[in-house]
Order: structure tokens, then sequence, then C-alpha cells
């Protein structure tokens, strides 16, 4: 009797302890009214764990792979070094760029009488606005243009460096990815593992807790 005793007792400190836990998981322990607060469990501790909600090991892995943000956050940063690693090597090939421009324009020009002689001032108005206008929309005076430009990077050592620190980014980047795709695995694996070995420590106690029975009975 004296050893279950000590048994309850260790339970019941173990169970304050995991509450504490789980008040600084909730952010329940900033204030002291919030520390105060008694938390109170709804789940029946009796009751066993539904065995269709625990996924298999492939399921589980698949869907943690999904969910964990730094694999997430590991995978932008590999995407960004390949972006940095092509736009630097691209800065070490030659480049031609060619150039197109088209417009319209709309003089207006001042309109001249006949019979008018140059260099007199006209009594005609000169075109205003919609003349203008009209003009430019109807490409009465469109004018052309091109350009064409070629470079050539000869001798680009900051190209070169800029490609040398992405691709050492790439690795480094991928590398960190793999470290974390392994983490992930382990977790879940050990997941699994401590699910068994609580539905094994269930059916033991559930067994114990029937022979004890059975010998009270008799």
């Amino acid at each position: 009797v004296a050893e279950r005793g000590r048994d309850l007792v260790t339970a019941q400190y173990e169970y304050k302890v995991q509450l504490d836990g789980l008040r600084r998981l909730i952010g329940a322990d900033l204030t002291s009214q919030l520390r105060e607060t008694e938390i109170v469990l709804d789940d029946d501790p009796s009751a066993l764990p539904d065995r269709s909600a625990i996924l298999p090991f492939d399921q589980a892995l698949a869907k943690a792979l999904q969910a964990r943000p730094e694999l997430t956050a590991a995978d932008a940063a590999v995407s960004v070094d390949d972006l940095n690693a092509r736009a630097s090597r691209d800065a070490l090939q030659p480049r031609l760029d060619l150039s197109l421009q088209g417009g319209s324009s709309g003089p207006g020009f001042n309109q001249l009488t006949t019979g008018s002689v140059v260099g007199l001032v006209s009594t005609t108005p000169p075109p205003g606005l919609g003349t203008t206008l009209q003009q430019v929309l109807n490409f009465s005076f469109p004018t052309y243009g091109f350009s064409l430009s070629a470079q050539f990077p000869f001798h680009n050592s900051t190209a070169k460096a800029s490609l040398a620190d992405a691709l050492v980014s790439r690795t480094r980047d991928r590398y960190r990815q793999r470290q974390v795709k392994e983490q992930i695995i382990l977790d879940v694996r050990q997941a699994t593992h401590s699910i068994e070995r609580a539905d094994a420590t269930i059916e033991a106690a559930i067994r114990a807790r029937d022979l004890a029975r059975q010998n009270v009975d008799a």
C-alpha cells in the first residue's frame, strides 16, 4: 500500500509538470492571473485512442514533409540560389541587344492660303489641338528607329566571383535541405516508435489491471 501511495504521489507531481509545460506552450504563464488559472483536461484517460487516426509511416512522413515550414524555407533558399547561379552564369555570356522604336507626331503646321506671301502673317487661324491629335492618331508623320549593341565580357572578375559565391551558397543550402529532411524523417520515426511503445504500455497496463481485478475477486 505504501508503494502504491508513493507511485500516486509521483504521478500527481508528474501531472503538474506536464501541465506547466502545456501552460508554457499555450502562453498561459505570461501574467500572474493566467498562472493562477486552473487547467482542466476534458479527455478521458481511460479511453483508448482511435487506431484509424494513426497514420502509417510513409503517409505520416509525406504529411510531415508538406507541413513542416523549415523544409519549405530550405526549398525556397535552394531555388533562390539556382536563380542567382543562372543570372551569374548569364553575365559571363556575350550579350546582344536589339531595340526597335516607333512613334507618331502631330506638328500641326501653319496653313498658307492661296496667294499669300511667305513671311507675312496669314489671316488663317493656326491648326488647333484637334488637328494635331488627328495627325498623331492617323500616323501622318511616323518615326522609326532601331539600335543594336553587343557586349563581350572579357575578364569579368565580378561575374566570376558572383557565380562562385552562388554555387557555394547553393551547395551549402542543399546540404542544409538534406539535413532538414533527415531530421523530419527522424522525428516521424521516433514519433511512430513512441506511439507503438505507448500502445504496448497501455495493453500491458490493461492486462495487469485485469489480473489484479481477478486476484481481488478470487
